[in-house]
């Protein structure tokens, strides 16, 4: 059986907030971290939880649940991306290929 690829994401805690897909510098400031791992329709299949810090059950709830929604997004983006790659023709192709 072939499953539909998953995308991740991985809300990170700095201070009291948490942040989706942070920055290199704001990973340096964080104290944990999940890292998720989503089908398309949002199902979690996997996740980790990284860093120095615990985390109260609530956090981890809402975290998932943002990390689920952010996780939607992106995997509609990325079908977007490969239609419109799968639309282009050769023929607008520039260069030895074309």
């Amino acid at each position: 059986m072939l499953l539909p690829p998953t995308t991740s994401s991985a809300p990170s805690v700095i201070g009291k907030q948490f942040v989706v897909d942070a920055t290199p510098e704001e990973e340096a400031c964080c104290l944990a971290k999940l890292l998720l791992a989503l089908r398309p329709d949002g199902t979690l299949t996997a996740f980790l939880k990284e860093g120095t810090s615990s985390l109260v059950r609530g956090s981890i709830f809402e975290m998932v649940q943002v990390g689920q929604r952010v996780g939607k997004e992106m995997h509609f983006a990325l079908d977007n991306s490969s239609t419109k790659q799968e639309n282009f023709s050769c023929k607008d192709r520039i260069g030895f290929l074309g």
